[in-house]
């Protein structure tokens, strides 16, 4: 899902360094204080990010996209 979000996120792979870091081969998992920043400031920019906004208006909308799911959009 990270490959997703990094899309709406600006300056995601500064901000997930971290927590990139500890996938890394023979690197032993030890959760630091940076990796918790950076996972709460991630957090953050995607509950508050403007694409998860309902859409305004008393009319109903429809969702769509392709067969390939490279593409979505609404009116």
């Amino acid at each position: 899902m990270a490959g997703y979000y990094r899309r709406f996120i600006k300056e995601f792979s500064n901000i997930a360094s971290p927590m990139t870091q500890l996938t890394r081969k023979g690197v032993k998992f030890d959760w630091t204080r940076e990796c918790g920043e950076s996972f709460w400031e991630l957090k953050k920019r995607l509950i508050s990010a403007s694409m998860l906004a309902l859409p305004k208006g008393l009319k109903g909308f429809v969702v769509y996209s392709d067969a390939s799911i490279k593409d979505w959009g609404a009116y």
